[in-house]
């Protein structure tokens, strides 16, 4: 990132025309992604991809303008050997680590998504579970497969997260992955919520969450419509 902002500072002052349309295309991708996140949009590592092929090119070429500034040859050649060696012992470890996490994150996320279908045969199917309720996934990140799972359209689906919105007229059905339920149960009694288990599943359980007075869902109910 240091090499890439030095090059676009010195396509800035020199008026290089490919470092400036690399940071331009670099910080409009970036601009972007952090203004649709700000508005909803699942903020995941991946949607950062078509940054890094300007930001890695910037990288090389600010690297290559620190290197022309030594005057001697002979240094000037020590100097590509040592960033080159710099770079490997840097960033090898580094790269292979963030790899080992998102093996990891992308494995447990795998893990979950095909357990989702085991809630949904446990709370009486899919039909059952939608017209319990509105439905709300947490964490965020599993909405989209949870929509996916589910068989409905992306934006009939809510985001969970820290703060559960209270529910309007109809109750909520709230998806959460297991590991979440204390949290879950918490926010509920927050917003002085009723919490009914609808099923469970290996990752995942599935909670009616209605105010007082609204008449909640429940698997032997659900099961017979």
């Amino acid at each position: 990132a240091l090499c890439a902002g030095l090059a676009f500072i010195a396509a800035l002052r020199w008026r290089e025309q490919v470092s400036r349309t690399l940071g331009v295309a670099a910080l409009t991708t970036g601009a972007a992604t952090a203004f649709a996140t700000e508005f909803g949009y699942p903020g995941v590592t991946r949607y950062l991809i078509p940054l890094m092929p300007s930001v890695l090119v910037l990288a090389g070429i600010g690297l290559g303008r620190l290197v022309g500034l030594v005057p001697n040859p002979v240094l000037k050649g020590l100097a590509v050997v040592a960033a080159v060696a710099g770079l490997l012992a840097v960033g090898a470890p580094l790269a292979l680590q963030r790899d080992q996490i998102a093996w990891n994150w992308y494995s447990n996320r795998e893990e979950n998504t095909n357990d989702i279908p085991n809630l949904i045969r446990a709370a009486g199917g899919r039909d059952a579970l939608i017209r319990c309720g509105d439905l709300v996934f947490t964490p965020n990140a599993e909405v989209s497969a949870g929509a996916w799972a589910m068989d409905v359209k992306l934006k009939d689906v809510a985001r969970g997260g820290l703060r559960w919105p209270a529910p309007g007229d109809r109750a909520q059905v709230d998806v959460v992955l297991a590991s979440r339920e204390a949290l879950a149960r918490e926010q509920a009694k927050r917003f002085s919520l009723n919490v009914v288990e609808i099923a469970r599943s290996r990752n995942w359980l599935a909670l009616w969450v209605g105010r007082a007075g609204q008449k909640p869902c429940s698997p032997v109910r659900i099961k017979a419509r």
